[in-house]
């Protein structure tokens, strides 16, 4: 039987990897395999002293690299690297096939040396295996910590002659910007333009008289988080009064935008838990309209520990709003164990009991019962009973993120939880009732993989959308 899985990992990769075919991937597998992985831990000097600043800004003061050589039976050597990390976390990639990890997000050293072995072996630039050509260049910033006007001045002119035309720093409460500014003016070369991050650590009164001052210098570029991002009157002031453009980082990009309160925004990572109040305001929005449909919200064991759960579920309760909340609780957050992170211990489901909600624990891994469970609790929302939590048992295979090797679990738990794969063991049910056998379930396979190279090449081919369509279908059907 065909694993579903890989073909659906498969389909994935071909949409994120468009210009890397399906039938080159097979052509290539199993024409090299790795069979040893060396790691080198080195100290370089610091020859960028923009980089410098930003390790004595974060407060670190040695940069410990490691250097990844992956070896194959055909004599390719790929290379990646990353910061101090345990030694010994990639004997997975042992015996297999470096194309097997194209577009795995498992870490990202061993991604480096991946792309670096397939693009060997293709004798093709490894970007042409991640990509489309976007662009030939991009402008890049430099990077300084606040400090006296003079030795902003020295950083201007540093940068400068290396052929930076942008200068970023943190504004710092204890500096004066506006004498800063004006040194870095004085020998800042033409076009030359400074980015001014101040963290939304002030209020409009106290922001506003340095923006005004600042606005006067030609090097004022942009001004990023000036004030916090719930003080939307104050930044729709911002606006209406001050010439320099205005990022925001830290608040809702959309609306931000939409409203005409910044000029652009910085991209930044997702919160962990913010889509809980959310849930609830839908909810809310269905109960006032008298509808009939449900919200379901989906959140992991590391999201309980954040107060905006407690807050939604406080709300929820209370206002008896169709909200079926979904724990997904896989036993980790990014790098510890739930019986490490939660005092209430491993059965999360009990804490919705003091919101005085139903609650129930499913197992996570069984589709059937997932899906029966499910089926209840709906029924009893739309009665109007109020919100519901719905514990499911479960696991992940795989690290948080890219950015995690998951090191901190033993690899016979993950064996023995891959053994009640729910893709894998619901087709085996599926078997043994005799609702498909393995020719249906490998038609399946092929009709899904068809569906997504379908959508890539549709995706590829069609125009970008205009502008215009930004905000088209955006909750619309609540």
């Amino acid at each position: 039987m065909i694993h579903r899985r890989r073909l659906l990992k498969m389909a994935a990769l071909t949409a994120s990897l468009a210009p890397f075919p399906v039938s080159l991937l097979s052509a290539v597998r199993g024409k090299m395999k790795i069979i040893d992985i060396e790691e080198h831990e080195i100290v370089p000097p610091f020859q960028d002293y923009n980089a410098l600043e930003l390790f004595r800004y974060h407060g670190l003061s040695i940069q410990t690299r490691i250097i990844y050589v992956v070896k194959t039976d055909i004599g390719l050597e790929g290379y990646g690297e990353s910061g101090d990390a345990p030694k010994g976390r990639f004997k997975d990639y042992i015996g297999t096939d470096p194309f097997d990890w194209l577009g795995d997000k498992k870490n990202l050293p061993m991604n480096m040396a991946m792309y670096d072995l397939m693009g060997k072996y293709l004798d093709l630039p490894a970007w042409k295996l991640i990509g489309p050509k976007v662009r030939s260049w991009i402008p890049v910033a430099a990077w300084t910590v606040s400090r006296h006007p003079d030795a902003m001045a020295e950083e201007v002119l540093s940068v400068s002659r290396r052929g930076y035309h942008w200068l970023k720093y943190h504004v710092d409460v204890l500096q004066n910007a506006i004498d800063q500014t004006e040194a870095m003016q004085k020998v800042a070369p033409p076009g030359f333009k400074i980015h001014y991050d101040f963290n939304e650590d002030a209020n409009f009164e106290a922001v506003y008289p340095v923006l005004r001052e600042l606005q006067r210098f030609p090097i004022a570029g942009r001004i990023e988080d000036p004030i916090k991002s719930e003080d939307h009157d104050g930044y729709r002031l911002l606006r209406e009064k001050c010439t320099i453009p205005i990022l925001i980082h830290h608040g809702p990009h959309d609306y931000f935008m939409r409203h005409g309160l910044c000029d652009g925004f910085m991209g930044g990572h997702a919160i962990v838990g913010a889509h809980l109040p959310i849930a609830v305001g839908l909810a809310f929005a269905i109960k006032q309209q008298n509808k009939d449909s449900v919200v379901l919200c989906f959140f992991g064991d590391g999201a309980v520990n954040q107060g905006e759960f407690h807050e939604a579920m406080n709300l929820a309760a209370v206002w008896k709003l169709p909200v079926l909340f979904v724990l997904e609780n896989n036993l980790y957050g990014m790098g510890s164990h739930v019986s490490r992170t939660h005092a209430a211990g491993p059965d999360m489901y009990q804490i919705a009991d003091s919101y005085k909600m139903g609650t129930l624990q499913v197992d996570g891994m069984d589709v059937i019962e997932v899906r029966h469970y499910v089926d209840v609790a709906l029924e009893k929302l739309r009665s109007g009973e109020g919100p519901l939590f719905l514990e499911a048992k479960t696991y992940r295979f795989r690290g948080h993120s890219m950015a995690d090797p998951s090191a901190y679990r033993d690899s016979s738990e993950v064996v023995e939880w891959q053994e009640k794969d729910p893709i894998d063991n619901l087709g085996k049910l599926a078997i043994k009732h005799n609702i498909f056998d393995e020719f249906d379930l490998e038609k399946i396979d092929k009709e899904v993989q068809e569906i997504v190279d379908n959508a890539v090449a549709f995706a590829d081919e069609s125009d970008e959308p205009d502008m215009s369509e930004l905000y088209d279908n955006i909750y619309e059907n609540i």
